[in-house]
């Protein structure tokens, strides 16, 4: 065979060689699977396959494996390099490249900063040998044990604006905002609202709204809790200059699910106020009993 194709055949069956090799994991019962590993972590091994998608496999159940693309590598108490790894019998060789970042171990953006931080080592030691490799995971990506954090405030806004024309031109106005904290049962809401409308060039409706709504759970299951709410409301073409609601009380939840149903019931007192622009003699103050129920059922969640 002349040299020049034996050299090709040489490189062409190397190429194939590491093809075959790389991205195998091998199991303890003589199984190969083709693959390639995306993630390793809490003693599990997570491959895409051609033939079966995502599989997870034991780490226990598994012989050897070797990597043939970069990805950030975590040994010891926290040592981490971006590099490749070979396993065989329980034994990592591992080889630098360079550091992970703190970005790519940050594990929560809540936790204490010693929680999150890598061990400094030197990126270009050679070859590492360890019986303790804990995590593999892609590069620019979150660690495997990162918590993405919850949203504590919720906001939205509405706007609806409805024209209607022919014997009667009719405009009609309404939107406003919500705004909502919640955090371990703990729930603070507040909003604002309003309705303006006009039929043939009249204003006919002009009515605002707004509010604050507080609640602080009573229990550790946060079924039962302590509340207090205001509501402020003023309407034009009913005279009403100000009314000022104010009523604290007890909540009780029959079911409590963000994303099912939630049932609710409320009793408590409450003190109304109400002004009047021109009839100074509708003007009231009342303090009354307050009951409200309320159900959520969240749909397609």
């Amino acid at each position: 065979m002349p040299i020049t194709n034996f050299l090709k055949f040489s490189l062409l069956l190397f190429l194939t060689l590491s093809y075959t090799i790389a991205g195998e994991v091998v199991l303890k019962n003589g199984a190969t699977l083709p693959g390639k590993i995306t993630k390793i972590t809490k003693g599990d091994i997570t491959l895409q396959t051609d033939f079966a998608g995502e599989i997870i496999i034991k780490l226990s159940k598994v012989t050897s494996f070797k990597t043939d693309k970069e990805a950030n590598l975590e040994y010891g108490q926290r040592k981490t390099v971006v590099g490749l790894v070979e396993y065989t019998d329980g034994q990592a060789l591992i080889k630098p490249k360079k550091q992970v970042t703190e970005a790519d171990f940050k594990k929560s953006d809540t936790a204490p900063e010693k929680e999150t931080e890598t061990s400094k080592i030197d990126p270009f030691e050679p070859i590492v040998t360890t019986e303790d490799f804990k995590n593999l995971w892609p590069l620019g990506s979150h660690h495997p044990d990162y918590i993405k954090p919850v949203k504590l405030w919720k906001h939205s806004i509405d706007l609806d604006f409805v024209r209607e024309t022919g014997n009667t031109e009719e405009d009609d106005y309404d939107g406003g905002f919500k705004t909502r904290y919640e955090k371990d049962g703990t729930v603070f809401k507040a909003f604002a609202s309003f309705d303006l409308g006009a039929k043939n060039g009249d204003n006919t409706d002009e009515a605002y709204t707004a509010g604050v709504d507080y609640e602080s759970p009573l229990t550790l299951d946060h079924m039962q809790a302590w509340y207090s709410r205001y509501r402020w409301e003023k309407d034009r073409f009913d005279d009403l200059e100000a009314r000022h609601t104010f009523a604290v009380g007890l909540s009780h939840y029959f079911f409590r699910d963000p994303n099912d149903m939630t049932l609710r019931a409320r009793v408590g007192i409450a003190e109304r106020i109400e002004r009047y622009r021109e009839d100074d003699s509708a003007d009231n103050e009342k303090l009354a009993g307050y009951f409200q129920a309320l159900f959520i059922n969240n749909f397609g969640s």
